[in-house]
C-alpha cells in the first residue's frame, strides 16, 4: 500500500482488513513523516507488515540513518522509526535504507544494508532504482520527447563508431540509447543484492524481464562464492538448478 497522501494510506489499512487482505499488504512506509492518525490507523487494522523508512535529510551516513531508525529527529518524531512500528503492531517489518541520489549520500544507502542486517536482524532493502530516475545527467544522456538525447548527438559526425555500436543493438540508435540507460537503471539494483538486499523496488513492472534476468546471474555467481564457503542453496527453484 503505497501513497504520498496519509488519508489515503489510512483507508487503505481499513480496507485490507475489511476484506480479509491485511496479511498480504504492507504499509508503504512508516516514516519522518507520518501523522498519529495512520500510527493509529495501522494499529486499529489486522496490518503487521511495512515497510520502515530510514531516510534523514539531514545526514545520510550510515549513522544518520541508523538514527532515524533508532533515535528518531526527523521532521520533529521523537521516536524512532522502529518503535514507532513496533507501537503500532507491525510485527514483520521490512527496513528500507533509503536510497538517496547521487551526490547526496548515494553510498551510505548501500552500506546501510549491512548495517540494517546485523544491528537489526530485520529484512532490509530499497528502492535503489530511484538512485538512476533521479539522476538529471543520466536523463539528459537518454533524452525525452521534448529534449533531444545527449547520447546521440554526441554521435553526430562518427559514423563509424556509430556503424560500430548499431552491429550490437537492436532498434538502431533507440537501442543503443536504451542500452545506455537501462545499464546502471538495473546495475543499481544489483550491487543492492549482492550485499545482501532481501527486498528490491526495482521500479515500474516494465523493468521486469531485464531485472529478472540480472537477478537471475547475480544469484547465481553470489551462490557459486558461497559454495566455496561450505553454503549450500536448499530452494529447488534457484536460478542455478533452472539456467545452466
Amino acid at each position: 500500500m503505497d501513497s504520498s497522501v496519509p488519508a489515503a494510506l489510512a483507508h487503505a489499512c481499513k480496507y485490507v482488513t475489511e476484506v480479509g487482505l491485511a496479511k498480504r499488504a504492507i504499509y508503504n512506509s512508516i516514516n519522518g513523516s507520518i501523522p498519529p492518525e495512520n500510527v493509529e490507523a495501522i494499529k486499529n487494522s489486522d496490518v503487521d507488515a511495512a515497510i520502515v523508512l530510514a531516510f534523514n535529510p539531514a545526514d545520510p551516513s550510515v549513522a544518520g540513518r541508523e538514527k532515524t531508525l533508532v533515535e528518531g529527529g526527523v521532521a520533529g518524531q521523537t521516536k524512532g522509526m522502529i518503535q514507532i512500528a513496533e507501537e503500532a503492531g507491525i510485527t514483520r517489518p521490512i527496513l528500507d535504507t533509503a536510497a538517496t541520489p547521487l551526490g547526496l549520500g548515494s553510498g551510505g544507502a548501500y552500506r546501510e544494508i549491512l548495517a540494517c542486517k546485523a544491528i537489526h536482524g530485520y529484512p532490509t532493502g530499497g528502492a535503489y532504482h530511484n538512485m538512476t530516475v533521479s539522476w538529471t545527467w543520466l536523463k539528459r544522456w537518454k533524452g525525452s520527447k521534448k529534449n533531444p538525447s545527449k547520447l546521440a548527438e554526441s554521435l553526430k559526425g562518427k559514423d563509424a563508431y556509430l556503424e560500430q555500436l548499431l552491429h550490437h543493438y537492436q532498434g538502431g540508435l533507440d537501442g543503443v540509447i536504451q542500452a545506455a540507460w537501462s545499464a546502471p537503471d538495473i546495475g543499481c539494483n544489483m550491487i543492492a543484492s549482492t550485499l545482501g538486499a532481501d527486498l528490491i523496488m526495482y521500479g515500474p513492472i516494465e523493468n521486469v524481464e531485464a531485472m529478472i534476468t540480472a537477478q537471475a546471474y547475480t544469484d547465481m555467481v553470489v551462490l557459486e562464492a558461497t559454495r566455496q564457503m561450505g553454503i549450500e542453496c536448499k530452494a529447488e527453484n534457484h536460478p542455478i538448478f533452472k539456467l545452466i
